[in-house]
């Protein structure tokens, strides 16, 4: 057996007090955002090497009605929530859900029946799951939102024949506003985590409110070996 030594001679890096928690708060009555231009406002600085792990909301006093928020950085304008509510006092939900029975008509083989199902706060582009309490062998049971706050759910037929499903299906549906948060952002230059006004349930300019913005990140603070 080989060993390859790779410690002689190779720098350690050491990370001391690396994670923290930053908070701002952001007064929209002193700088507002047109929703119907995407105004965006830059609220953290980030550093090269900083690893964001996470960036949420904390509405402390409730923004218009209808008013969203995309949280993200250059890049991806909503890479930690897409169309977030901030009408509400609270954390911004960054999953919203909802559930229906259903007992769905006939089917024909490699064909696909829908419904539609109201679920406030679900956005263009967010990650749909969906589930039902029966068993889907040969069957596909997905969904997508169709308009905002309207998940459509669609039950395919793979049976290789006629489907009669002589029950109701109890449907779940969970409604994934932010996707890519679970992945840490790493970056690799000076960036700035921005919130963007948003149309995504109405053209509202965010004229009034407050919100803490709230960052969790590991930051090199110094690096000896």
């Amino acid at each position: 057996m080989i060993y390859n030594d790779f410690l002689g001679g190779v720098r350690q890096h050491v990370i001391e007090n690396a994670e923290k928690l930053i908070r701002r708060r952001v007064y929209f009555g002193t700088q507002s955002l047109d929703a119907g231009d995407g105004d965006v406002h830059q609220v953290f600085y980030v550093n090269p090497n900083d690893i964001v792990l996470d960036v949420w909301a904390d509405v402390i006093t409730a923004a218009p009605t209808n008013a969203t928020i995309d949280i993200g950085y250059g890049g991806i304008t909503n890479f930690w929530g897409n169309g977030l509510a901030i009408d509400a006092v609270g954390v911004a939900r960054k999953i919203v859900s909802g559930t229906t029975t259903w007992n769905p008509p006939v089917i024909e083989d490699k064909s696909e029946v829908t419904i539609e199902i109201e679920i406030d706060g679900a956005s263009l582009g967010d990650q749909v799951m969906v589930s039902g309490n029966i068993d889907m062998a040969d069957m596909g049971l997905s969904g997508y939102v169709i308009s905002p706050n309207y998940v459509a759910v669609q039950l395919a037929n793979n049976t290789g024949g006629i489907l009669d499903i002589l029950q109701d299906i109890d449907i779940s549906v969970f409604v994934n506003k932010a996707p890519l948060a679970p992945v840490q952002k790493t970056f690799t230059a000076n960036d700035t985590i921005d919130i963007k006004a948003t149309t995504d349930t109405e053209d509202v300019n965010i004229s009034s409110g407050v919100l803490d913005l709230y960052m969790r990140v590991l930051r090199y603070k110094s690096f000896t070996g």
